[in-house]
């Protein structure tokens, strides 16, 4: 993917993370994927500003 596709996902991913953080009862964390998975967010991570930082960086990896 590349371009208006990967900001796409990025953005989605964002709102789906926001979303997300305000119902503590649900776990969540965001894996990445080449050819092997990516940790993004781990389950247990605290949720703040570097983790939208985190998600903006898997446009450059």
């Amino acid at each position: 993917m590349t371009g208006e596709k990967i900001e796409a996902a990025i953005a989605a991913t964002a709102v789906l993370l926001l979303a997300l953080t305000r119902i503590p009862s649900i776990a969540w964390s965001v894996l990445g994927f080449q050819d092997v998975l990516i940790p993004v967010i781990p389950f247990d991570d605290p949720t703040g500003p570097q983790t939208q930082v985190r998600i903006g960086a898997c446009a450059t990896r």
